[in-house]
Parts: C-alpha cells; structure tokens; sequence
C-alpha cells in the first residue's frame, strides 16, 4: 500500500495500532507487504487507543481529518480497499463547496 507516500506531500499521514507481541513482529508484517506507515504499539488488555476508538476486530482502519474528526472507519480487509481509502482522502482534502 502506497498510499502514505502518494499523500505525504499533502500533509497525510498513515498510521497504524498494532497488538502484536513485538514491534519486531509488526515490522516484519509491514516489510513483507509492502506498507509504508507508522505503527504504534498497543496492548489489547492495557492499552489506550483501541478502546479509545473503540477497535474491535482487526484491522480496523480510521480516516481522521485535520481537525481530528473520524471521517471513514472501515471494518477488515478486503482486496482493493486501498482504491476506497484513496477517494475517501481526498474526499476530506478537496470538499465541495460550502
């Protein structure tokens, strides 16, 4: 998945919450598909941010704009989604007029 570096130069930023065992685990994942995004670490017992937004299954991605509001939560993977995440970013970078 590109699309972190398609956008980057727009100011998006993608961002992931992994439960794995080890941020060692979770680069491998990242290496051997091809993603170039940030991953922070979490514990699905004690952690913050899955219950902050209320992540059950994984993956669960979040489209967040500017302001910090969610604009897109998508549940699981499916091939092609990247296409959908890709309208959806700039659906909230180019709003239609007011």
């Amino acid at each position: 998945m590109k699309v972190a570096a398609e956008f980057a130069d727009r100011g998006v930023v993608l961002v992931t919450v992994s439960y794995d065992d080890t941020a060692e685990d979770a680069g491998a994942f990242l290496k051997e598909n091809g993603y170039d995004f940030i991953v922070l670490m979490d514990d699905r017992v004690t952690g913050v941010t899955g219950p902050l937004y209320q992540v059950g299954p994984i993956p669960t991605l979040f489209l967040i704009d500017a302001a910090g509001r969610i604009t897109y939560r998508r549940v699981g993977y499916e091939e092609g989604d990247e296409e959908g995440l890709q309208t959806e970013i700039e659906r909230v970078l180019n709003p239609p007029p007011a």
